[in-house]
């Protein structure tokens, strides 16, 4: 039972490692993306400008996190 709880934490452990990674990623992109927006909006806010900064925001990364279930392994008896 200690050795399952072990593995579940350490999954657990990896999962949330993953999930602030990606989340660093999402929010330079993000951050990025934000800037180019700022770029445009400020060089020109007419028809094409408006369309490039509706294209740019729906380039936003959208991400949740999501716990994983550790797969089983059926041990002989």
């Amino acid at each position: 039972m200690a050795r399952l709880q072990r593995q579940w934490v350490e999954c657990l452990r990896d999962q949330i490692s993953d999930h602030h990674a990606n989340e660093k990623q999402r929010k330079d992109k993000t951050l990025q993306i934000a800037k180019e927006i700022a770029t445009v909006a400020r060089t020109n806010m007419q028809g094409v400008a408006k369309d490039k900064v509706v294209q740019l925001q729906e380039k936003l990364p959208q991400m949740s996190f999501e716990m994983l279930a550790l797969k089983r392994h059926t041990a002989h008896r």
